[in-house]
């Protein structure tokens, strides 16, 4: 059986190889007809291996691919995280405000921009000396940068 084997290993390499059916059968001292269908069957086999191959090459592949798209994703979001925390501490500027408006944000210990962005509408409401005025022009410093306070 296992000679066999080994012998129909040999018939597909010569075959594969370039012998001729009639060359490999006077070899192996078989018929033309027993050549042809050990390669034919050898041939079948080593296709589906081929098949199987395949699969599970772009089944690795499609797992690679989703590993490289879910680092850059990440990647990405840490870039985004730290821009945010960079904007954040950015430090405000009080000549876009009145002098009263930014008396006020001073006085109430509002330095940056994410002092600002974590507060909430009622919270600045709150704050002593901050009434509709000074509202309204923090309310026009965010819309220009495209920011919103929460509600």
């Amino acid at each position: 059986m296992k000679q066999n084997k080994q012998r129909n290993e040999e018939i597909f390499l010569m075959r594969l190889g370039g012998d001729t059916y009639t060359d490999i059968a006077k070899m192996h001292d078989l018929s033309v007809q027993t050549c042809r269908s050990v390669f034919f069957k050898k041939h079948r086999e080593f296709e589906r291996n081929i098949k199987d191959f395949k699969v599970v090459e772009l089944q690795m592949l499609a797992k690679i691919t989703t590993l490289s798209i879910e680092n850059k994703r990440l990647k990405l979001q840490d870039k985004n995280h730290d821009a945010i925390k960079k904007g954040l501490s950015i430090v405000l500027n009080y000549g876009y405000f009145s002098n009263r408006t930014a008396k006020v944000l001073q006085n109430n210990n509002i330095k940056t921009l994410g002092d600002i962005l974590t507060k909430k509408r009622s919270d600045l409401e709150k704050m002593k000396g901050f009434g509709d005025e000074c509202m309204r022009e923090v309310l026009e410093f965010l819309d220009q940068g495209g920011m919103t306070i929460g509600n």
